[in-house]
């Protein structure tokens, strides 16, 4: 399991991802074999489209982090409106690995509107994308999307913060605080657990973006040219 976050204001999208990753034998037997960390949160900067992902990993010899730069590398996405990315990302995911049973979750900004997207797995080849924070009528809505626990998303569902007043810090210490709630929830009901730290959090504002907290910046960032050993 993986715990994904992201919140959509009006003026700022935050994504967030933890950073666990659990080695299986096979994708029949499901026994684990082995626990890592891996990078679950990435930013394409040519277009300031944050993604985040949970589920497999990757496929045979490449990560999820191959897999999203091959999909960079493909096309140009710099002129693209974030639904145009989502949607390309659900073809090359459907054309090139059609068994990769992931979920993203994809953000930015069109001009000043916030756009986030979640793209899921239905069955091979099948993917189903969904704009998360506007309504049928165009509204757009502060809230959060997460891939959590019922139990922790329930918990915030029923007792919802002000979205509408929040600002950036108001945002992250939520996370961190849906997090905090997630991790103490796993580590009672599954061995081994299957969410830990450190938490990923990346913010994303019309004409910018920056990590509140990321492990592996060179990785995170899928289309950066050959980043400096060190930087």
């Amino acid at each position: 399991m993986t715990a994904l976050v992201t919140v959509y204001l009006k003026r700022a999208i935050l994504m967030s991802a933890d950073s666990l990753e659990i080695e299986i034998d096979s994708y029949e037997t499901q026994n684990i074999i082995g626990m890592g960390i891996t990078q679950k949160l990435f930013l394409i900067e040519s277009s300031g489209t944050g993604i985040s992902v949970g589920g497999f990993s990757g496929w045979d010899d490449k990560s999820v982090a191959d897999i999203l730069r091959e999909f960079v590398n493909s096309a140009s996405l710099t002129q693209k409106s974030q639904t145009d990315i989502a949607t390309d990302l659900s073809h090359f995911l459907s054309k090139n690995y059609p068994r990769l049973q992931s979920r993203f979750h994809l953000s930015g900004f069109d001009g000043g509107e916030p756009v986030v997207m979640e793209l899921v797995y239905i069955s091979e080849g099948n993917w189903k994308l969904t704009r998360k924070n506007a309504r049928s009528d165009g509204t757009l809505d502060n809230h959060f999307l997460a891939m959590c626990e019922k139990e922790t998303a329930r918990h915030f569902r029923l007792h919802p913060p002000d979205f509408d007043a929040f600002a950036i810090d108001d945002a992250v210490a939520f996370i961190r605080k849906l997090y905090e709630r997630e991790i103490d929830l796993v580590t009672r009901i599954k061995n081994p657990p299957d969410v830990a730290e450190p938490i990923d959090i990346l913010v994303i504002f019309p004409g910018g973006h920056w990590f509140e907290s990321i492990k592996n910046r060179e990785e995170a960032i899928l289309d950066r040219a050959s980043p400096m050993k060190g930087e």
